[in-house]
């Protein structure tokens, strides 16, 4: 059957971290500029005409719910012509299967058309099976990565671990801070220092609680009135990671500083 071409297309340029979009090597900005320039032209049949929506994104494409991807896949699903989602490579549109599962029932639809610009791989109602091949070999190979990825970062944090180093973010009292490296003054060393500001209202905490004169929830109350407050959390806003204010110490955070075993040289991970 004769396929139509698509002559809208979305626009998808992720890269993995924060860090990733402010380098250069994976700039968004050239990543679009390329996508831009492939509609542009027309694409591989030389049908594509518009670009109806651009979607730039730091989220993985391996963990968690993806929200711009999930945009993207509604705009196509409640499209009445066939959209043409214009990607760099497979690995920036997915690490795993489950986004064939539902990207390939639209495409055996006629609704979707996957253009992998960076591969030369388009795929649409009628790709031949050797180019569904493809994309689920290359899906391997990401898909491969992200495994290895993770057993690199189990790793580290084991030899870490092993070395008694601490491989999160502290409780409130101290803080992360990376510092130049004796050795070798190129390189940066993580270590963990006192919190100056909040490390004496800590230490108040636990004496205070140690008389046993004081429920938390009226320990809590005597801490935020000396003004002891808590680090703020790290949160998505948009595409950027930042952190909050700090903020009043609540009841919940209080208790997890008093049974936490960090404040008594030991920790759990």
């Amino acid at each position: 059957m004769p396929i139509k071409p698509a002559t809208k297309a979305i626009i998808l340029a992720r890269v993995s971290t924060a860090e990733q979009a402010e380098d250069g090597r994976y700039s968004l900005p050239a990543k679009l500029r390329t996508l831009r320039e492939y509609v542009n032209k027309g694409g591989k049949f030389g049908s594509l005409k518009e670009v109806i929506d651009e979607y730039t994104f730091d989220e993985s494409a391996s963990k968690g719910t993806r929200k711009k991807f999930q945009e993207a896949l509604k705009i196509v699903k409640n499209s009445n012509e066939p959209i043409a989602i214009v990607v760099d490579k497979v690995d920036r549109f997915q690490r795993g299967f489950k986004e064939t599962v539902e990207y390939d029932e639209l495409r055996k639809e006629g609704k979707v058309e996957l253009h992998f610009v960076s591969q030369g791989l388009v795929l649409h109602r009628n790709s031949p099976p050797h180019e569904i091949l493809m994309w689920d070999a290359f899906v391997m190979f990401a898909r491969s990565y992200v495994l290895q990825l993770s057993a690199n970062v189990k790793r580290s944090i084991k030899e870490k671990l092993e070395r008694g180093e601490f491989p999160g973010y502290v409780p409130t009292g101290y803080l992360n801070v990376k510092e130049q490296s004796r050795e070798n003054p190129r390189t940066f060393v993580k270590k963990i220092i006192i919190d100056e500001e909040r490390a004496p209202f800590i230490k108040r905490a636990f004496e205070l609680y140690a008389t046993g004169k004081y429920s938390l929830n009226k320990l809590t109350e005597i801490m935020r009135e000396a003004g002891l407050k808590q680090k703020g959390k790290r949160q998505r806003i948009g595409d950027k990671l930042v952190v909050t204010n700090d903020r009043p110490i609540t009841q919940a955070t209080l208790y997890s500083i008093l049974n936490n075993p960090f404040y008594t040289g030991e920790f759990l991970w």
